[in-house]
């Protein structure tokens, strides 16, 4: 069963964005994942069977971003 996880963020450049959804597939193969900077929560959405919401929170972290689930 696939799963949609929302995060709030706050990447702000679509250079930032690309750069973390290529190395979130590398966490997340199988994973849509996506960003929507143009929305007020800049939406990072990863769509997949797998995803740990608690693993990308602490991914996204450790790279100097914000990040928790949009609810």
């Amino acid at each position: 069963m696939t799963v949609v996880e929302v995060f709030r963020t706050d990447v702000c450049k679509p250079a930032q964005a690309r750069r973390l959804v290529f190395a979130l597939t590398a966490i997340f193969p199988t994973a849509g994942i996506t960003f929507d900077l143009e929305d007020c929560d800049r939406i990072l959405r990863i769509e997949s069977a797998d995803v740990n919401p608690d693993e990308v929170i602490s991914f996204m972290e450790a790279q100097g971003f914000s990040c928790g689930i949009l609810s």
